[in-house]
């Protein structure tokens, strides 16, 4: 290997491992989040469950706020981020994952509820939240050449979350068709039906 390919190794290499250190941080606050609430998301225990120094959390997350709003947007993009090789969903053949967090990922799903539920007394949170929420609106009505605004988008997305939570509650994932329940509201022509995996 020459000086100059392993010159351009070492920062694609050092991204890697910063972004696989952000997502064990994100990972270990969903977890948290998920099952315990927002409540007990403190750094120093998120940092434990990451299994690194507080500094280390801190350094990428320097207030609970960044970390809740990371969390936000891992909720819509999972792990693919827009500019580090990830899609940013803007299109029908890229939002299928970010909608499918939205109905399986039962992790997400609870703690995006225990968000709400916390949101209803902190007007600062609810505003984030809100936020959020209509901006995942705008990503898919984007993705599906829709105005932003645009009651069938809006319907689509609020059916979605409905069945998200439903997940929640059941033992047992259970098989929605995405693209048929897109189909319903005048979104999307063809069908195609996401199985559920175990364990989320």
């Amino acid at each position: 290997m020459t000086a100059a390919a392993s010159n351009e190794t070492k920062p694609r290499r050092r991204k890697d491992a910063a972004g696989s250190l952000r997502k064990r941080i994100l990972d270990a606050a969903l977890e948290i989040m998920a099952t315990e609430g927002l409540k007990r998301l403190t750094q120093p225990k998120v940092a434990a469950a990451a299994g690194i120094r507080q500094s280390h959390l801190t350094y990428y997350f320097p207030k609970k706020v960044d970390l809740i709003v990371a969390l936000l947007d891992d909720h819509v993009h999972g792990d693919g981020h827009p500019g580090d090789g990830g899609h940013d969903h803007h299109d029908a053949e890229h939002i299928g994952p970010a909608l499918e967090l939205v109905a399986f990922d039962r992790k997400r799903i609870s703690f995006f509820l225990n968000l709400i539920v916390e949101a209803e007394q902190e007007p600062a949170l609810r505003r984030m939240v809100y936020q959020h929420m209509t901006a995942f609106d705008a990503v898919v009505a984007r993705a599906y050449g829709r105005e932003v605004g645009d009651p069938d988008v809006e319907a689509f997305v609020d059916a979605l979350r409905g069945l998200g939570m439903k997940q929640v509650l059941l033992e047992k994932s259970r098989a929605i068709d995405i693209d048929a329940l897109a189909s319903r509201f005048g979104l999307l022509k063809r069908s195609r039906t996401r199985k559920p995996s175990r364990g989320r």
